[in-house]
């Protein structure tokens, strides 16, 4: 799949993801699972660029605080898996910006 696709099908199931987060809604686990496969996919397709797209660079700047906002709304019952989500999207958002040297 293209990048850009796969950015937008990114960028549609976080808005989803984070939104009902926050909007007290729980833990929208078709939207997280989405989110996982789009960054996968991504991390594969951007392996071989140079950078990393600017609007999901700005994405994954407060990827990991806007989950974390969300832990203490759902002190107990989601918590870990909260937790969890945030630690995994955060390694997958990771490994879309490492950078693959290339020899001479």
């Amino acid at each position: 799949m293209e990048i850009r696709m796969l950015i937008a099908e990114f960028d549609e199931s976080w808005e989803e993801f984070d939104t009902d987060l926050r909007m007290h809604r729980g833990f929208n686990e078709a939207a997280y699972k989405r989110c996982c496969a789009a960054l996968s996919q991504l991390a594969v397709e951007l392996k071989s660029e140079n950078s990393v797209p600017k609007e999901l660079a700005m994405t994954f700047v407060d990827l990991v605080s806007a989950i974390e906002g969300c832990r203490d709304i759902y002190k107990g019952s989601l918590d870990e898996k909260i937790f969890q989500a945030m630690d995994e999207l955060g390694d997958l958002a990771r490994s879309c910006c490492v950078v693959v040297e290339k020899g001479p």
